[in-house]
């Protein structure tokens, strides 16, 4: 992920590079190129983003809208143990 938006590829002794002192640069990359021309940017990860420094390190990359595991809300209500109906369940804030 880090070579698209960062533009920087995926080399050996840099598969790390988000957790590393070096991720902490601002490379020249897709959120930087594209704010310029005013796009919006949303970054969205169904996981955690301490893992790898995700919010960290594309923050610093220029990202400003981020959407994780946290901002996912089950509002589903079950009608018996285990059963979920569609028509009732809604992913969103």
């Amino acid at each position: 992920m880090f070579a698209t938006m960062a533009c920087f590829p995926n080399l050996p002794g840099f598969e790390y590079l988000m957790q590393e002192p070096e991720g902490g640069h601002a490379f020249s990359g897709l959120p930087q190129l594209l704010s310029k021309r005013g796009f919006d940017d949303l970054y969205v990860y169904n996981g955690d983003f301490a893992w790898d420094n995700q919010k960290g390190f594309f923050g610093k990359q220029g990202m400003r809208h981020f959407i994780g595991r946290s901002d996912y809300v089950n509002r589903c209500s079950p009608t018996r143990p285990g059963a979920y109906p569609i028509r009732t369940c809604s992913i969103g804030r």
